[in-house]
């Protein structure tokens, strides 16, 4: 409680924050997904070279599934809640947009009808990195490892089995998914590769 009190005083949080908050509400009640957000956000330290505000995709990666917590007031959509409690805490805007909308949540949101609450209280914001973020994320397996998107998606799949329209929409979704993490690919092997002729 003392932590959440100093983070609506404060205006600087940082990727040590999120964890820290990320740890409190994961580790102990879901550990498959405070495995996950910690490789999530190694992920997004990636795109340090590439963005400017790179720190706040790394705070999005620790904070993205935290609505998996039992610990938050639910309504039952993970991104909503996630997103809610992290604007009650005093989390910034662009943390707060990346956590509500991450991995096409709009969609889900629409197909479990709770699309009306995502648009009126985390409207998109098409500035934030929301690619990146949802590259991270396709990238780490659920024990945090990383993972080829093959498998990925294939879990994705297994999950979501039981419901129609969300397999429907995933297979949709994969060519622009894979199309997405090939571009992200070849620009991080791009900076990896200028790394190496400037050591």
């Amino acid at each position: 409680m003392l932590a959440a009190i100093r983070l609506l005083k404060s205006e600087s949080v940082d990727a040590a924050d999120a964890r820290q908050f990320a740890f409190r509400l994961l580790a102990d009640d879901v550990p498959e997904r405070w495995l996950h957000v910690q490789g999530v956000a190694a992920t997004a330290k990636r795109f340090a070279p590439l963005l400017e505000d790179w720190e706040t995709l790394v705070m999005a990666g620790y904070l993205h599934d935290i609505g998996y917590s039992p610990k938050l007031p639910k309504v039952g959509f993970h991104p909503l809640d996630g997103a809610r409690y992290l604007r009650d805490h005093g989390w910034p805007h662009a943390v707060v947009n990346l956590v509500a909308n991450h991995s096409n949540a709009e969609v889900q949101a629409r197909i479990r009808g709770f699309d009306h609450l995502l648009e009126a209280e985390f409207p998109y914001d098409p500035d934030l990195p929301h690619r990146y973020l949802q590259y991270c994320d396709l990238s780490v397996d659920t024990d945090g490892r990383p993972v080829s998107l093959d498998k990925r998606l294939a879990g994705m799949f297994g999950r979501h089995s039981h419901n129609e329209d969300m397999t429907t929409h995933l297979h949709a979704a994969e060519p622009r998914l894979r199309q997405l993490v090939f571009e992200i690919d070849d620009v991080l092997s791009r900076v990896a590769m200028l790394d190496s002729l400037s050591a």
